[in-house]
């Protein structure tokens, strides 16, 4: 068997290009690694932020305001068509111990969207009662509606919130009865838009996907040899 020997130059190459490969896998490995790791944590953020939104008591500061439009109402039962009349009932309570002197907040009721005129509106002090109601005759009798309430001045934490529609019924005694009442809480229209990127975020991962940063290294080609031509002996 014939041995053939390689040029000298051939090897630094090869080992050059084995560290080359292995150094761009490394950094490809440690970049994906990266990627993962802060998608992971903002995964992680958007879930305890919107838990910390979702379990929040709805907190008003001056200036601020909290909008709440609905589209249906849960049917509860009826009520007595001789004592009462078809209507939209919005009522609330405020903490008590948050209510002070020098505090204001305005309260408004809304037919459609919050961009109508209100249908019922009224304001709330220091000296008021913790629970106020607003009501207006023939309101809400699609159950869709709007409530919204605005912070002039002062700060109060609202407790609940108790929306009622009474609407004509089939029955000539009765009135049906559409209500909910629920704690309400902040506002959290840029944790949702979060929270989505971040549920997108997560079905990227679980599919595995990655985006991958690659290395092209150029092999530096060897100057070709000058063909010498046979001198002629002196």
């Amino acid at each position: 068997m014939k041995v053939v020997e390689l040029p000298n130059f051939v090897y630094p190459l090869a080992q050059s290009r084995f560290r080359h490969s292995e150094g761009a896998r490394a950094l490809a490995s440690r970049g994906r690694m990266s990627e993962r790791t802060i998608m992971k944590t903002a995964i992680l953020g958007a879930m305890v932020l919107l838990g910390l939104s979702a379990h929040a008591q709805l907190v008003l500061n001056p200036g601020e305001s909290w909008t709440y439009p609905f589209s249906s109402l849960p049917f509860v039962g009826n009520t007595n068509a001789f004592t009462t009349f078809p209507q939209g009932i919005f009522s609330f309570t405020v903490n008590g111990s948050t209510l002070q002197s020098g505090d204001l907040l305005s309260y408004e009721m809304f037919e459609g969207s919050s961009s109508l005129t209100p249908i019922c509106s009224g304001t709330m002090t220091g000296s008021s009662p913790t629970t106020l109601s607003c009501s207006s005759p023939g309101a809400w009798q699609d159950r869709e509606g709007t409530v919204r309430f605005t912070m002039v001045t002062g700060s109060v934490t609202v407790d609940t919130v108790a929306l009622t529609a009474i609407v004509s019924g089939p029955s000539l005694s009765s009135f049906d009865v559409y209500s909910s009442t629920f704690t309400p809480v902040p506002e959290a229209t840029g944790l949702f838009v979060f929270g989505a990127l971040a549920c997108a975020g997560w079905l990227w991962l679980r599919r595995g996907g990655h985006s991958e940063t690659h290395f092209n290294f150029r092999k530096r080609s060897r100057p070709a040899a000058v063909n010498e031509r046979p001198t002629s002996g002196l």
